[in-house]
Parts: C-alpha cells; structure tokens; sequence
C-alpha cells in the first residue's frame, strides 16, 4: 500500500518508528451498539480538499447529527498555512513530527475523548489520520482497507477509483446493515 508520506526522504526508518508508536492491535471486543441518540461519533478526514471537507461535513457528519448522535470533528490540512478560521478542530503540517505522529491540543483532546464510533474518513491513506483513529479511544473503529486493518473493526475496501461519496455511502449501506437496521 502506497502512503502519500512514502515519498519523502528516510521514510523507512521514520515509519519503522511510527509502526513502534503506534503500539498493539485491536483487540476483539463484542460490540454493543447504542441508540443513535446517545452515541458519540468522531470522524477524522482530509480537510485540504474542500469537496471531500464539505462532503464528510455536510454528508456524513450531519446526517449522524440529525439522528442525535454527538459528533466530534478532526480535519487534517496538507499545508502549514494558518487555519485560524476553521469551525472544527484540526491539525496540519507543522503538527506532525518526523515520525508522522500529530500532537497539538485538539489532538490531545480527540485522544482523551471515549467514542462509540470513530470514522476514518480518509481514503487518501494519511499516516496521521491512521494513527489518531488506531490510537482513539473507541467501542468501534471503522476505516479504509490499508495495512492497517488489524487496528479497525470495521473495514472498507476502497478501489483506486473510490471517491469520498462512494466511500460515505458504502459506510452508511454496512452500517444500517449490522447495526443500525436501517436507520442512517
């Protein structure tokens, strides 16, 4: 699997390290699933486009909100330029260390949090957003097929071809299926 970190200088041994941080893998739990009106949800995704942003946020996000479920943002900008401005909590380059792990205070907080349900929504294969959702504290960890199934619950296969749309929708299709019965 190609990451889009794997073109950069040393990237072996810096992501040997990040494979160290990253620490075990899930391990199996039997899931109970809440009421959607209690449930909290984070979701982590690629804000730099802004129509994968604005798909997640006003697809995804708000259809989990519309049925009364908590949830909680964390964008990711492929850039270091300021993103003063932004309504949710995100990170960016100069967030992350040589070891592809992202640290700031919105980081920090999303890791404390205790989720139902934690989303990958980042079918551009981001390192950082990997490591925030093997590393949250959540019942059930869904994301993109990668080498890094062995720290989600749930897994999408994604085709090369694979647009943020298609990955929602499918997400929403397998949920309503084995937990949701229809409801999202």
């Amino acid at each position: 699997m190609k990451f889009r970190e794997s073109n950069k200088f040393l990237f072996s041994l810096r992501y040997a390290q990040f494979l160290k941080q990253l620490g075990k893998k899930v391990e199996p739990i039997e899931i109970k699933i809440k009421p959607l009106q209690s449930m909290q949800v984070g979701i982590l995704f690629e804000a730099t486009d802004i129509v994968q942003k604005d798909i997640v946020i006003n697809d995804l996000a708000q259809l989990f909100e519309k049925k009364g479920a908590k949830v909680v943002l964390l964008g990711f900008f492929n850039h270091e330029a300021d993103t003063s401005g932004i309504h949710f909590k995100h990170f960016n380059l100069k967030d992350i260390n040589r070891y592809f792990i992202p640290q700031n205070t919105d980081i920090n907080k999303f890791l404390e949090t205790k989720f139902d349900m934690i989303i990958n929504a980042d079918i551009s294969q981001s390192l950082p957003i990997h490591y925030l959702a093997c590393k949250s504290q959540s019942i059930t960890k869904v994301g993109p097929h990668s080498e890094f199934d062995d720290f989600y619950h749930l897994i999408l296969d994604t085709k090369d071809t694979f647009t943020i749309k298609q990955y929602i929708s499918e997400l929403i299709d397998i949920l309503n299926k084995v937990s949701f019965n229809g409801r999202l």
